[in-house]
């Protein structure tokens, strides 16, 4: 859903790395394997409750679900379950 230079700075890395990674030139450290992994399942759950560009401001914006925390911070330091429950809650306030 998204190009490298967003890619890469949901990841806080350079776009030449993301690109280093897709061509295989650079192995992915276990660290940025399990970011990218959560930033992955995540990005396609947000894409589920919002169209694209919005999904991408709301990873960078503040969630009032999250204690009004950045989304991307939140997966940064705990991981992708904090946030699929906030877009889980997102959800559901939408159709309530």
């Amino acid at each position: 859903a998204f190009g490298t230079r967003p890619l890469a700075k949901l990841l806080d890395v350079e776009p030449g790395t993301v690109t280093n990674w897709k061509k295989r030139r650079h192995k992915i450290s276990p660290e940025y394997a399990r970011r990218v992994i959560d930033l992955h399942d995540v990005i396609v759950r947000a894409l589920q409750v919002y169209q694209p560009q919005i999904a991408m401001d709301w990873l960078v914006g503040n969630e009032p679900f999250l204690n009004g925390a950045r989304p991307i911070d939140v997966l940064v330091r705990r991981g992708a379950a904090p946030l699929l429950d906030a877009l889980a809650a997102i959800e559901a306030a939408a159709y309530a």
